[in-house]
């Protein structure tokens, strides 16, 4: 999930929780390409995320927001990289759905 924050996160930044955390209490931006809690991918879910980095741009827009993807295109992508669509497909694209809407509908501060 931390990936797909640090994909979309809307200041651009690219700092994991742990350099915010420690940023908020010396009142210093940390290097994150230099910290410890670099974002790693297992192997497992690489195709997923890539599938969905394919099918970002691709949402469904309520009245005031982005409420989700458009899964036709997901299925439609995923099925032309010979990704499997079964429950673990649903659940980790799900889980980057979620992430990304909360982060590009979230207010800027």
């Amino acid at each position: 999930m931390e990936a797909t924050r640090w994909h979309f996160a809307p200041s651009g930044k690219k700092y994991c929780i742990e350099c915010q955390r420690v940023a908020k209490q010396v009142k210093v931006e940390k290097d994150c390409e230099q910290c410890s809690n670099t974002i790693e991918i297992w192997e497992e879910n690489f195709s997923y995320l890539r599938c969905f980095l394919m099918c970002c741009s691709q949402l469904r827009i309520g009245f005031s927001a982005a409420v989700g993807l458009d899964w036709t295109v997901v299925e439609n992508v995923a099925r032309g990289s010979d990704i499997p669509i079964d429950d673990t497909f649903y659940t980790n694209l799900q889980i980057f759905e979620s992430i990304y809407i909360e982060e590009i509908n979230a207010k800027p501060q």
